[in-house]
């Protein structure tokens, strides 16, 4: 099968120009075709015994081209990109070729690639460069461990710092990687200077954030369970420098759609948090400098194993307030994070996971297809519907307080509902994710690691659709209410017991549920790298499901906020066309491209 990237421009059936025969033990059946019998060995392999003769009609020859593929595509990642499509006869047994009796037993495959300068992710994105990126100066060496739990590490490792991760980090290595990014105006320097300067920064703010630059390491018990930690080796975040001279800032602000090129703006897409525990060297880290025609994207991948989105923005913050400021240490106004991991005092640290191997809880899913929007709501609007919710609850015998964000998503919520056409009769869910921090004692605002629960509302959807906006909201207001310390304390105990993990299959549902992650808390647009703060922000494929929905502050800030909403086509073009959606949204999520040019 041909992919985007790969066209097959011929296939042909090449006969030899000479007569070939055996090695001495020739057993012609017939005239002129000379009959090999297998060998063991070779039925070993082939999984059909039947015996067999035919004539020899050649080898298949096969001229494909792939203009876009470059050979730093090939050799220039750990992973291994479009290759497969360089073969024939993919998935093809070898008993197949005898059942047949017409397959060809050989294929050369003569591939034509654009052997350019720097590798290819994309048509619009070309890679110049990757580099591995230590923390400057050198990490710190020290031991540390949880809270209150001192467990040294093995003795080869004194040397090396280990973080061991709790039941809030374990849980989410079963995903792929955060992938989040800013697009900032047209820098007064671009090309080396720019990647310079912009390297130079990170690689101080990996200072305070030092385990970022480390690797995750999985210990594989041999009692069947099997632990994960992360190793503070100092080893490097990864840092790209990329190229799309052809997309400017209106291609990626300028519509309610998110045009695909988006995604390649990142590294590791659909790579899992456990890929870098099993492999051993795959960084936690990596960010893309992508140069535009009028702007630059700046897009950071994390593990979700690592941090939360809390802990990825703390980060963001950091490295554009030294790069703006030109200032480290001391003389930062974002405040340093706190590294320790926090462990209720009942379970064992580290976290014996009852699986032989880590490669046990991986699954991986075929990616059902999406389109994405991006959805802002002005403030006056997220006011408005704020008032509304809470007018409609105002007689409830429970009294409560319907959030901002609450509104928003249940005015998101019911048009879901009803663009995908569900039954009145249908469970709905929405799952929305729930801070520990300031919840639970002992977990800082700065706290580097991963502090929260899922809180999650279900109801009918002719029961969201008949109750209206209020109810809808007062389902996600109890869903978050449930959580108090003793909740957290009683979830971390069970999940050490018996652990599960976040996969993608379930996120979605089959089209019945939302999740909702990220906050308009998180400070997005104040990232000032010292030319301009962002113009936009978006995401990459990492987790990207049917139902997934991304909430971020407006880029006017003030109480605005921006859902990235990632549903089936079908349903999301039903979204776009809903008038009592829509009446609440602004504009398309970005400021007018004018701004980009200096």
């Amino acid at each position: 099968m041909e992919s985007a990237a790969v066209r097959i421009l011929s296939r042909r059936m090449v006969r030899p120009t000479t007569t070939a025969t055996g090695n001495g033990h020739c057993r012609p059946q017939k005239e002129d075709v000379e009959v090999i019998h297998l060998t063991p060995w070779d039925l070993r392999l082939i999984s059909i015994g039947e015996r067999g003769d035919g004539t020899v009609t050649g080898a298949e020859l096969v001229h494909t081209v792939a203009p876009e593929v470059a050979a730093g595509d090939i050799v220039s990642s750990l992973y291994t990109p479009v290759v497969w499509d360089f073969y024939s006869f993919n998935e093809v047994l070898g008993a197949d070729a005898a059942v047949s009796g017409d397959l060809p037993v050989v294929s050369l495959a003569l591939f034509a690639a654009l052997l350019g300068g720097g590798a290819s992710d994309g048509a619009a994105v070309r890679i110049v460069s990757r580099r591995m990126v230590r923390p400057s100066p050198p990490t710190k060496t020290t031991t540390a461990t949880g809270n209150g739990h001192h467990h040294p590490p093995k003795e080869e490792d004194d040397d090396v710092e280990v973080i061991h991760l709790t039941p809030w980090d374990l849980r989410l290595i079963s995903i792929d990687y955060i992938q989040k990014g800013i697009l900032l105006p047209n820098p007064p320097v671009t090309g080396a200077d720019l990647i310079e300067a912009m390297e130079s920064s990170f690689a101080r703010a990996l200072v305070r954030f030092y385990p970022f630059a480390g690797r995750l390491a999985a210990d594989e018990r041999g009692d069947g369970t099997v632990t994960v930690s992360l190793r503070c080796t100092g080893e490097g975040a990864e840092f790209v420098h990329a190229v799309a001279p052809e997309v400017a800032a209106a291609d990626i602000v300028s519509s309610l759609y998110t045009p695909p090129v988006v995604w390649d703006f990142y590294s590791f897409n659909q790579v899992l948090g456990a890929d870098a525990a099993i492999s051993g060297d795959l960084p936690v880290v990596s960010v893309q400098i992508t140069e535009l025609a009028d702007g630059v994207f700046v897009g950071m991948t994390l593990n979700h194993s690592v941090a939360d989105g809390t802990a990825f923005w703390h980060f963001f913050n950091t490295w554009s307030e030294i790069h703006r400021r030109g200032v480290d240490g001391g003389e930062l106004s974002t405040p340093p994070p706190v590294l320790r991991r926090w462990f209720v005092e009942t379970i064992p640290v580290p976290i014996p996971m009852p699986f032989p191997k880590l490669h046990d809880i991986v699954k991986r899913f075929d990616r059902t297809p999406v389109q994405e929007c991006f959805f802002t709501f002005s403030s006056e609007s997220v006011k408005k519907l704020k008032t509304q919710a809470n007018s409609e609850v105002a007689g409830d015998e429970v009294s409560v307080t319907i959030s901002s964000l609450q509104a928003v998503l249940a005015h998101f919520w019911r048009a879901v509902c009803r663009a995908r056409r569900l039954p009145p009769e249908q469970e709905t869910f929405y799952s929305v994710v729930v801070g520990c921090r300031g919840r639970l004692n002992g977990i800082p605002p700065g706290y580097l690691g991963n502090a929260m629960v899922i809180g999650k509302a279900a109801a009918t959807a002719g029961e969201i659709e008949k109750r209206g906006l209020g109810w809808t909201a007062k389902l996600l207001n109890r869903a978050v209410a449930s959580f108090d310390e003793t909740t957290m304390r009683e979830w971390l105990e069970r999940w050490a017991m018996a652990p599960d993990f976040t996969y993608m299959d379930n996120l979605s549902s089959a089209g019945t549920a939302i999740v909702t992650g990220s906050s308009p808390r998180f400070d997005v647009f104040g990232n000032d790298f010292g030319w301009g703060k962002p113009v936009a922000i978006r995401s990459g494929a990492g987790n990207k499901a049917d139902g997934k929905a991304t909430v971020f502050e407006g880029p006017d800030r003030g109480g605005s906020m921006s859902l990235e909403v990632c549903i089936a086509p079908d349903a999301l073009a039903r979204l776009v066309a809903d008038e009592e959606f829509m009446d609440a949204v602004s504009s398309p999520a970005g400021r007018p491209a004018g701004v980009m040019r200096g």
